[in-house]
């Protein structure tokens, strides 16, 4: 693997289920925003994630942050070196997800899908499946969102 292709700095590697409580640690990871970063980070949720939740849930997960992280990549007119910050909890019945970027340009609003040449679909996904979701945009863009969990 080239060095420009490295997949994060940080990994689900280091992160383990807490002693006794039954909830994950804490999931970071930072990826850089080119096109094989919405894999890289959806490998890494589901390493993570492992066996924890459901396979619905680990399946609308990883799908939600794919599309995140491809709305970095593509729409936050980013440098390709531009970090995107990843992180997860997942505690108390809920996953939470957060997408932190750079960028202050980049759009962030549901549009409407293109039925035609595809595209469009990444917020209406997440206003479809997510239990709560938002965007900030002090210093740079963070979007969040929030999924109901039931014990695999």
């Amino acid at each position: 693997m080239r060095s420009d292709e490295e997949p994060a700095s940080a990994g689900a590697s280091d992160a383990a289920v807490a002693p006794g409580d039954g909830r994950l640690d804490p999931f970071e990871l930072t990826v850089l925003a080119r096109p094989h970063a919405p894999a890289a980070a959806r490998a890494a949720l589901g390493e993570w994630l492992g066996e924890s939740v459901s396979d619905g849930l680990l399946d609308d997960a990883r799908l939600l942050l794919t599309e995140l992280v491809t709305n970095c990549v593509r729409h936050g007119h980013l440098a390709a070196d531009a970090p995107i910050w990843i992180s997860a909890d997942l505690a108390n019945g809920i996953l939470r997800l957060e997408v932190r970027d750079p960028g202050e340009h980049g759009t962030v609003s549901p549009r409407t899908p293109n039925l035609t040449i595809g595209g469009g679909y990444g917020l209406h996904l997440v206003d479809l499946l997510a239990a709560r979701w938002g965007i900030n945009r002090t210093r740079g863009t963070h979007v969040w969102l929030e999924l109901a969990h039931t014990a695999a």
